[in-house]
């Protein structure tokens, strides 16, 4: 990530953890990850990654909860997603040749469970996410984020209700010009936290992608 898209990273600090209400039905694509409570997910860059794309994901006790390997050779730009014990879950992968920039979430086969769509936003960020939601009873969901680069901060909203809220915040000086940034990602209880994180490392490249 260039120097550049630093700016908010330094300037911006961690909103406070909103009290998220629970989404009833659950929503997301896998219910193995659909928790009762609120849930932070503290999600760091690893410094020792090759494609520059890995993050450790953890909760707020310290417990790994998920990790994302990027694949530094793939023209795809695609990011595998697994559980503690090394299960596949989903990749995140831009598509090609789209008219608008989109990113899109893939079973091991190919195909698609979640497209992401950037739209024109002024002054902060923007995409929508769209999905059957496989942990209830497969109807479409369509979610909204909007974010503010500057302040390091996003909101995912489902029917104009906040069930994910993203801050970023870099810990020290070696991070930051090493271009490592943490993102701390509250999740709504029944809201799929695997998407949460997924979406999370969607806004992160959709924001730097301009940079």
């Amino acid at each position: 990530m260039g120097l550049s898209s630093l700016v908010g990273a330094v300037t911006g600090k961690p909103s406070a953890p909103m009290n998220l209400a629970a989404v009833t039905p659950p929503i997301g694509l896998n219910p193995h990850f659909i928790k009762p409570t609120p849930v932070v997910l503290v999600m760091a860059e690893s410094r020792m990654s090759f494609s520059g794309d890995d993050f450790t994901v953890k909760d707020s006790n310290g417990v790994h909860v998920l990790k994302c390997s990027g694949h530094a050779m793939s023209w795809k730009d695609k990011k595998d997603f697994k559980d503690p014990q090394n299960n596949f879950l989903f990749s995140l992968r831009e598509k090609s040749l789209a008219i608008h920039k989109t990113q899109l979430i893939e079973d091991r086969s190919g195909k698609d469970l979640c497209k992401l769509v950037k739209k024109i936003s002024i002054g902060g960020s923007k995409y929508i996410a769209e999905f059957n939601n496989l942990v209830g009873d497969g109807r479409p969901v369509e979610l909204k984020c909007r974010g503010n680069l500057l302040g390091g901060t996003a909101d995912i909203l489902y029917n104009d209700r906040v069930v994910v809220q993203i801050s970023r915040q870099l810990l020290n000086m070696r991070e930051a010009m090493g271009g490592k940034q943490t993102y701390y990602t509250t999740v709504a209880p029944g809201f799929d936290v695997s998407l949460a994180a997924a979406l999370t490392i969607a806004w992160d490249e959709f924001e730097h992608d301009e940079k």
